[in-house]
């Protein structure tokens, strides 16, 4: 994906929405992991990690929670279709959380 099309899914993002869903992340992955990824796009309020509720292990997707929507839109243009550097060929999927709710 390029960074292109990715600003064309930016532009459809709501202006309230400050969440975006990250997925294709490696299964050993934890919150900070994430964290240090997407922290360099503004701050984090919440980050939840998807996990088996028996193995507790990670299902290889998270929500990231911005304070500001540029935030989340930043992130979203650059992280979007990036590879993981230790990871070659797994690249993020980052889309905005269209069913979030204002808090």
């Amino acid at each position: 994906m390029t960074q292109d099309e990715s600003r064309k899914i930016a532009e459809s993002m709501p202006e309230d929405c400050k969440t975006v869903f990250v997925k294709n992340l490696p299964y050993e992955f934890k919150e900070d992991d994430i964290g240090d990824r997407f922290r360099p796009f503004g701050d984090i309020q919440e980050i939840r990690l998807a996990t088996n509720w028996q193995t507790k292990m990670s299902k290889g997707f998270a929500f990231v929670v911005f304070k500001d929507h540029l935030s989340a839109k930043a992130a979203l243009i650059k992280m979007n279709g990036k590879e993981l550097k230790g990871y070659a060929g797994r690249r993020l999927k980052v889309d905005f959380d269209s069913k979030q709710k204002p808090k």
